[in-house]
């Protein structure tokens, strides 16, 4: 939740380790692979997929990332599995690709690559009822501008059947503890069942160790967090987001934290939350260290860009000694302003697995990052401080800026949040 450097920006990264996407009657022509620029940087989406079936998938693609003028334009590269296409971002720093994909149940890996700016994506993906004749729509942030078309292409033949995995289920240890439910081909995980936090939010003020402070954290271009915008419900802590300037900023909305009070080392955490819905907000329920530390690590356990209420992304930062990150997502059966879901990090040496309401989506590892040449910075033993925040998107940040259909005052509603170690 970085908000200097976009959320999701990450440099060479490696797939998480799942069952392989298979793509089928793919409209997207292929696209010769020419040699990497040395001053190329690439971001990679990895989206679980839970059920396999025709998939319409839309990625949008912004260069423009925490920079507010001389947005870049140019072609990025983005690769949706298999197949590989070339897209110009056109003046406004921005492209969109829609394909329909025919997928098995696992993790579709979306890559990018820019040489002119470090990109960021937003993935969406829609289920289809009917089979539809696959098609690929290409756009840009340029008025009536589109990427270059390449050649058409056989179909990529469908890999033969493989044992499909039951239908995963959330369980408990017999102290409440969840055990999370992992997808085949997952890591195995440690069960941390002895609780060790649980702040339950439900009271007149803040259990103790939270503060709601007032700053804009990382650099936040339209947001600034007061105390003022977080309140006890009396069964939750509302963090909520107004169109009212605050020391410069044109919005004010609500940030807590552990920081000073309570950092902590491995082990399960669960952030019970509901969460509100509208273009330009983004929820976070993340892990950091102080700024400037070295190492710096920092761990998002749910991020949403809640212009769309199922998707969810979970990512891993580097910022010192050197600056990466990998992102994931998955989509939710239901939507998540109806009700209060878990969002769950197991974190354990050498490896991190997210999870939501129990069931496990993605994990990335030590090794994974080792052998791009990235330090593994989450377990230097200095702990981790706990966050919740709602942040209202500048036009240069990853969510992009409300507009006439946001509806405000927004509300994050945070129920509990326990550590199982």
């Amino acid at each position: 939740m970085n908000l200097l450097k976009t959320a999701v920006a990450a440099t060479a990264l490696v797939a998480l380790a799942s069952t392989p996407l298979v793509a089928s009657a793919s409209a997207l022509p292929a696209v010769a692979t020419s040699a990497p620029s040395s001053k190329a940087t690439t971001a990679v989406s990895h989206h679980r997929i839970a059920k396999a079936g025709s998939y319409d998938v839309h990625v949008v693609v912004n260069t423009r990332a925490g920079q507010r003028t001389n947005w870049p334009k140019g072609t990025v590269r983005v690769k949706i599995g298999k197949v590989s296409r070339l897209v110009n971002t056109g003046d406004r720093g921005r492209a969109h690709l829609s394909t329909i994909l025919r997928l098995k149940a696992g993790t579709l890996t979306i890559d990018v690559r820019s040489s002119r700016a470090k990109p960021a994506i937003t993935v969406t993906l829609s289920r289809l009822q009917h089979h539809k004749a696959p098609s690929t729509k290409a756009s840009t942030g340029s008025s009536g501008s589109t990427g270059a078309v390449g050649p058409v292409v056989a179909p990529v033949p469908v890999v033969a059947p493989v044992a499909v995995q039951a239908p995963l289920v959330a369980s408990f240890a017999p102290d409440g503890a969840p055990i999370l439910a992992l997808p085949n081909g997952f890591s195995p995980i440690v069960n941390y069942s002895n609780p060790v936090k649980d702040y339950e939010f439900d009271g007149t003020s803040l259990p103790a160790d939270f503060t709601a402070s007032a700053n804009n954290s990382h650099g936040a271009h339209a947001t600034m967090y007061q105390p003022s915008a977080v309140t006890m419900t009396g069964t939750s802590v509302a963090l909520t987001a107004t169109p009212q300037a605050s020391d410069g900023f044109p919005y004010t909305s609500g940030y807590i934290s552990t920081q000073g009070q309570y950092s902590f080392n491995y082990g399960l955490i669960d952030y019970r939350a509901k969460m509100p819905a509208g273009q330009g907000l983004w929820s976070g329920l993340w892990l950091d260290q102080p700024d400037a530390s070295n190492p710096w690590g920092e761990i998002d356990v749910q991020e949403m860009l809640l212009n769309n209420t199922n998707t969810i992304y979970g990512s891993a930062h580097g910022w010192a000694p050197s600056d990466w990150g990998e992102t994931q997502s998955t989509t939710m059966a239901d939507d998540a302003t109806q009700g209060y879901h878990d969002y769950q990090l197991a974190w354990q040496p050498g490896l991190l697995t997210w999870a939501v309401d129990g069931i496990a989506y993605a994990q990335y590892d030590e090794s994974q990052a080792v052998a791009h040449g990235y330090p593994w910075v989450f377990d230097d033993g200095t702990g981790f401080y706990i966050i919740a925040s709602l942040t209202v998107g500048a036009a240069d940040e990853w969510p992009g800026a409300p507009n006439a259909t946001t509806t405000f005052p927004a509300t994050m509603q945070v129920q509990s949040i326990k550590l199982w170690q």
